[in-house]
């Protein structure tokens, strides 16, 4: 099932993907009021997706609203919030 969490008047939801029976985990922010997709980690212009078997978790961070993905895979990744957009800051990888 998907995983669902709000804060600050952004709701962040995780989306499954399958392709080839290989299922991977992405995620969305709406606003709260209206409703509408402000971010979406896969769509046309984003490809950001983690193997489902080594997702680990999502949130926001404690004191912002970066959102922090975790992989045991590909290690910790985190899109920074700034001007009403998320980026992808920086990762910490495993390798």
């Amino acid at each position: 099932s998907n995983y669902s969490i709000e804060k600050s008047g952004f709701v962040l939801k995780t989306k499954v993907l399958e392709d080839d029976d290989i299922k991977s985990i992405a995620f969305t922010v709406s606003s709260s009021n209206e409703n509408k997709v402000v971010f979406d980690s896969y769509n046309e212009e984003n490809h950001y997706s983690w193997r489902l078997i080594d997702f680990k978790g999502i949130k926001f961070a404690e004191d912002s609203l970066d959102i922090i993905v975790e992989s045991s895979d590909v290690g910790t990744y985190r899109f920074r919030f700034d001007e009403n957009n998320w980026h992808l800051e920086k990762t910490q990888g495993n390798d």
